[in-house]
């Protein structure tokens, strides 16, 4: 380290970038230091923390540009010490013109511009203050908490997709989200399993999982499904909901309780849905 009254300052320019950081550094007089690429993967943040650790012991000061006030990267340059300068996207285009004649087709350009705008115009940025241990792991638990949601959203999308095609009965018991639509897909995972629900076995397993009179009733009768042609594994046609052997005058004898032209529709209006409509209950 070179002799001086006061301690020496490298000043840091830092081009985040999903995969590759690029970092020019200079030191008070803009003499470049070094300039390199860190990956961002656990091995290449180490590395480069173990650079900033070293300098830091030698009695270096580290300040560092960077164009977000939030980050990985930053909350990674916070913990080994160095002090960071957010830089408006605004500020870093009007200082790129002050570079751009001079500087080499290979340098990481970004990083050279931040760097030497941190040296010359720091007075008028505005470090960021560390936060506190707790407000950190806050944070962190906030974004596993957004990424967890993004997932959530991504795999119901999935799965409504799915549905539509193959079984798009299952979609108008409740919202996917709900524990009442995830218990119906586990008794009934099938067309065919939904197919063979009578209607004392809708009332008993609807009122099992508190559903109203009035919405167990909606469920079973379905008028609007009923109304629909219905559909095969794959969507193909099968004929009105509401046909069938029961239609015809006079059935139903025989001590056989008849399914309700509504009932029917409950089940035929799904993917591959077929029920006897003189199936007794069981």
């Amino acid at each position: 380290m070179p002799e001086g009254e006061g301690p020496v300052r490298y000043y840091l320019g830092v081009d985040w970038a999903d995969q590759t950081h690029a970092v020019w550094v200079v030191d008070e007089r803009g003499t470049k230091i070094t300039a390199r690429t860190v990956p961002h993967t656990a091995e290449g943040l180490s590395e480069w923390g173990r650079e900033l650790d070293e300098w830091r012991a030698h009695g270096l000061e580290l300040w560092a540009a960077i164009e977000r006030p939030e980050g990985r990267v930053v909350d990674f340059l916070l913990d080994h010490g160095v002090l960071v300068y957010p830089v408006n996207p605004k500020a870093l285009d009007r200082a790129r013109d002050r570079f751009r004649q001079s500087a080499a087709k290979s340098d990481p350009f970004d990083a050279r511009v931040l760097a030497d705008f941190l040296r010359t115009d720091h007075p008028r940025l505005r470090p960021l203050q560390p936060s506190s241990d707790a407000a950190q792991e806050l944070k962190l638990l906030t974004e596993d908490c957004q990424r967890q949601i993004r997932q959530q959203t991504r795999l119901v999308n999935q799965l409504t997709a799915t549905l539509k095609a193959y079984y798009p009965r299952g979609l108008e018991v409740a919202e996917l989200t709900t524990a009442l639509a995830r218990e119906f897909l586990q008794a009934y995972p099938t067309p065919a399993a939904v197919a063979t629900l009578t209607e004392r076995q809708w009332q008993r397993w609807a009122r099992a999982h508190r559903l109203s009179e009035a919405r167990t009733q909606e469920l079973w009768a379905c008028p609007a499904a009923a109304a629909a042609a219905g559909a095969g594994p794959r969507g193909a046609g099968q004929g009105p909901a509401d046909a069938g052997p029961g239609d015809r005058a006079g059935d139903g004898g025989g001590g056989r309780r008849r399914v309700p032209p509504g009932g029917r529709g409950f089940f035929r209006g799904h993917a591959g849905g077929a029920v006897d409509p003189d199936a007794p209950d069981r």
